[in-house]
């Protein structure tokens, strides 16, 4: 169990160091882009690896009610990311 344990804090505190290292590199990025553009970048190069990666699970769930609420869900958190991008530049 410790060895568990340990094994989760090590994962925890390595996504912490690429989430904190994302934003050096946001803002280098926003240097040549603007925020719209990275975002749209970022959010369709996801989105296509993601459906790539999980197709089948997807493919079974997609439906006009799962559309309209992963639709709303994707531009609140696009708005978020945005507006923190705007906040970086």
């Amino acid at each position: 169990k410790t060895m568990h344990t340990f094994r989760y804090k090590l994962l925890l505190v390595l996504a912490t160091l690429i989430w904190g290292a994302s934003f050096v590199v946001i803002k280098d990025a926003l240097d040549t882009i603007s925020p719209g553009w990275l975002m749209s970048a970022r959010f369709l190069m996801a989105g296509l690896v993601l459906s790539a990666i999980f197709w089948k699970r997807v493919k079974t769930h997609l439906d006009k009610a799962h559309l309209i609420h992963g639709g709303i869900l994707g531009a609140v958190v696009f708005m978020a990311y945005w507006v923190q991008n705007i906040g970086i530049l």
